[in-house]
C-alpha cells in the first residue's frame, strides 16, 4: 500500500499554525465588533456625567 497522501511534520505544523492564526484573527475581530461600541458608549456616558456632576457639587 503506497502512502501518496502523506503530509510531513513541517507541512502539518505549518497548517496547524495557519489555522490557529486564522481562528485567532476571527476571534479578535468578533471581540472588537462587540467591545468597540461598548467602549464608545461608556466614554460618552462618562463625558455627559462629568459636567452634570460638576454643576451639582461646585467647590
Amino acid at each position: 500500500m503506497e502512502l501518496l497522501g502523506y503530509i510531513g511534520p513541517g507541512a502539518g505544523l505549518s497548517l496547524i499554525g495557519a489555522l490557529i492564526g486564522l481562528l485567532g484573527s476571527i476571534a479578535f475581530s468578533l471581540a472588537m465588533i462587540v467591545i468597540y461600541p461598548l467602549r464608545k458608549m461608556l466614554k460618552a456616558r462618562a463625558a455627559t456625567a462629568a459636567p452634570a456632576k460638576a454643576q451639582q457639587d461646585p467647590k
